[in-house]
């Protein structure tokens, strides 16, 4: 007897159909999915290859074009040189090579130094000289990660920073670490070279340039030192007294810094020299201590003792006709107050005092002004 269409059996195959059906779906929906992800995939490599080629391409006709401006100049060795570049991209652009022929028919000029970067190969060395597949093409990174290492080690501080530039340029991602801590070198190794040329603000920005890739105790401690250096050299003659502050905050860190003991012997005296001029005999006898500590000239010792005596027993000038070892003073009476005025110009001391002597009274001349011009 047949089963009714309302039989368990009728029902148990419908939903077996049913289920079939949707793993079908199930699978033509994850196959779909996968073709998709699988067409996005080879799409995006072949943009990225693309986009490479180009890169190249726009290099290549930069070359190409730069080398034929110095044909039009009548430079021929700077074409050779820039045709070779673009040959190195594209060993067989033929319009490089024909341009390259060329001038090796026409130009009786020796041939062209090897740069001090040479040309940068896109393919083994030792590979034959043929159109590399798209997919082959090696970009130099490691060629220009190895030559900036290298001009580093040469002390060609421009060079490897050049080559620096030239490979974040080309490939941003590639040793990030290994790329930051080479630049770093290379400026502190052109930042020390500065210093040792006395080309101070110069060798104080690139400390900067160092220390804003990362920081580093030793080398933030010697900018500071070539900073505060700065500071006593803008006060050199103008200041000493904030001149020998500013060397001593050197000194008391690195005392070998520089020429900064043989700066302080003369600061100090410097100093000593103008207060002795104010007369103020009692701080001058610290600062002439303080030069022939540092090593100032033998000079510097008599002056000093002349200062501490002059410390103990301020000199007191005298009025007359003619004072001895100086000029003949100027005198003025000053009208209706009853004192003379008068100037005298010590030549050992090379300075003017200005002295007023009252008329009556007391018959000590008092000094109202010295150093006077």
């Amino acid at each position: 007897m047949p089963d009714s269409p309302n039989s368990p059996t009728s029902s148990n195959t419908a939903r077996r159909g049913s289920c079939l059906r949707w793993l079908v779906l199930v699978v033509l929906a994850v196959l779909l999915a996968a073709s998709a992800l699988a067409v996005a995939a080879v799409l995006g490599m072949n943009r990225g290859r693309d986009e490479r080629q180009a890169a190249i391409d726009a290099k290549v006709t930069a070359y190409i074009a730069q080398g034929m401006d110095y044909i039009d100049q009548d430079q021929p060795d700077l074409a050779v040189a820039e045709l070779q570049q673009a040959l190195a991209l594209d060993p067989g652009n033929q319009q490089a090579q024909q341009a390259l022929d060329g001038l090796a028919f026409t130009s009786t000029a020796t041939p062209s130094p090897i740069p001090s970067v040479p040309p940068l190969l896109l393919v083994p060395p030792d590979s034959a000289p043929v159109t590399p597949a798209a997919d082959q093409i090696v970009l130099p990174t490691e060629q220009l990660f190895s030559q900036a290492q290298a001009a580093k080690a040469a002390a060609e501080w421009s060079e490897a920073l050049a080559l620096l530039d030239q490979l974040e340029a080309l490939d941003p991602a590639f040793q990030p670490d290994d790329v930051s801590q080479l630049r770093f070198e290379t400026l502190a190794g052109e930042a020390k070279d500065l210093l040792a040329d006395d080309r101070y603000e110069e060798a104080l920005r690139i400390y900067d340039r160092a220390l804003e890739l990362r920081s580093d105790a030793a080398l933030s401690a010697e900018r500071d030192l070539v900073s505060l250096y700065i500071d006593a050299l803008s006060r050199w003659r103008l200041d000493w007294e904030e001149t020998v502050q500013y060397l001593g905050q050197i000194y008391e860190t690195r005392p070998d810094f520089l020429d900064v003991r043989e700066r302080l012997a003369v600061a100090n005296e410097s100093w000593a020299d103008s207060l002795g001029r104010e007369g103020h005999w009692c701080e001058a006898v610290d600062q002439y201590k303080a030069a022939v500590n540092f090593g100032a000239a033998t000079d510097v010792a008599s002056k000093q003792a002349e200062a501490v005596a002059f410390c103990a027993n301020p000199p007191t000038p005298t009025v007359s006709a003619e004072p001895d070892g100086e000029e003949p003073p100027s005198a003025a009476v000053a009208e209706g107050a009853g004192q003379l005025t008068f100037a005298t110009y010590s030549p050992q001391f090379d300075r003017w005092s200005v002295y007023s002597l009252a008329m009556r009274g007391s018959q000590q001349p008092v000094v109202i002004m010295q150093d006077a011009s």
